[in-house]
């Protein structure tokens, strides 16, 4: 039940990043397609963590030596990548998100892990409670 918890937790936390992200980010545009804007931050949060959680650890895995090599730069590059598979997932259900340059995905990134993050470090003491 506590697994079911914190995967809740996160993907609204996730929500809730993209939602800031999209509102400050210059570049980074999502339409809203569904009723409510709620619910497409909210789908949007879920089709991230299911690009997270499939592909990107093969991704990161078959990448490793380059990005040793790079230092680990690399894995900007990685992760833009995997923003924009997200949008690409989030579009074929009729989200419209636009990303018009490596830039801003780059950008954007750095917003919604430093966002997530934050928002991780304060919602702590809920994944433990019982």
């Amino acid at each position: 039940m506590r697994f079911l918890w914190n995967l809740a937790l996160q993907v609204v936390i996730t929500g809730i990043a993209f939602y800031i992200t999209f509102t400050y980010v210059p570049r980074l545009s999502l339409h809203n397609s569904y009723g409510e804007p709620w619910q497409t931050y909210l789908l949007t949060a879920i089709a991230w963590a299911a690009v997270n959680s499939v592909i990107a650890p093969v991704l990161r895995r078959i990448s490793r030596p380059l990005s040793f090599l790079t230092l680990g730069l690399f894995s900007v590059v990685l992760n833009a990548a995997l923003l924009f598979l997200s949008v690409i997932a989030v579009q074929m259900v009729g989200v419209g998100i636009s990303i018009h340059s490596w830039t801003a995905a780059a950008i954007g990134l750095w917003v919604l892990s430093t966002v997530t993050w934050l928002l991780g470090v304060l919602t702590r003491p809920l994944r433990y409670a019982r």
